[in-house]
């Protein structure tokens, strides 16, 4: 699932991931409450999450997430280079962080890493 407000960036997501992975299925949420509402009607391999999502943030939707269990790897995707957001980002449960900025290079390598295990 790519989860993101813009639907530029969820477009651009979904162009570099399906050009490795054309078989996968790509499903989208815009906002927070979307995020939970697909993730109780879907099995997600994966969710690709803005740190910035309108509503409660990204670093809610991972708070929520780890506090009900939910254990689907995501990728944090933003354009803060921040190293304390980075840092609070994978604190609160997210696998790896990509900048938005840098998606096209280290967006697949990223979701590789966490299909390997």
């Amino acid at each position: 699932m790519i989860a993101d407000d813009h639907l530029a960036i969820r477009s651009g997501i979904r162009d570099i991931l399906s050009a490795e992975y054309a078989s996968l299925h790509f499903g989208e949420a815009v906002d927070s409450d979307d995020v939970f509402h697909k993730l109780d009607a879907e099995s997600w391999d994966m969710v690709i999450l803005d740190i910035d999502l309108p509503g409660k943030g990204g670093l809610d939707v991972l708070r929520r997430m780890t506090a009900e269990n939910i254990s689907i790897p995501v990728v944090v995707m933003s354009f803060h280079r921040e190293q304390r957001i980075m840092e609070l980002a994978m604190q609160c449960g997210a696998l790896r962080y990509v900048t938005k900025d840098d998606a096209d290079t280290r967006l697949v390598p990223a979701v590789n890493e966490i299909f390997a295990g």
